[in-house]
């Protein structure tokens, strides 16, 4: 997948970054659901937590309701932030 922007790429990395230093050497597929990768929801809140953090991105509550794979994380977090007016 082809980025354009700096912010995309940069998002991308710290994706990409989080993803490997996670799961080491073992990344599952993007269709891999959240609840099984993290069966401990405190888990999975915390990486959420340190990718918003890296990325400048906060998810709303409904955002965070549609994150059901690893490819949806990866799609929202990789995604150029909004701009806020």
């Amino acid at each position: 997948m082809q980025l354009t922007s700096a912010s995309s790429d940069s998002a991308s990395f710290h994706v990409s970054h989080h993803l490997q230093r996670h799961f080491r050497d073992r990344i599952p597929d993007s269709t891999t659901s959240l609840s099984e990768l993290y069966p401990d929801s405190l888990e999975l809140i915390e990486s959420l937590f340190e990718l918003e953090q890296q990325t400048g991105k906060t998810l709303s509550n409904l955002e965070l309701k549609s994150l059901k794979t690893l490819g949806d994380l990866i799609r929202f977090f990789s995604a150029p932030a909004k701009r806020q007016e």
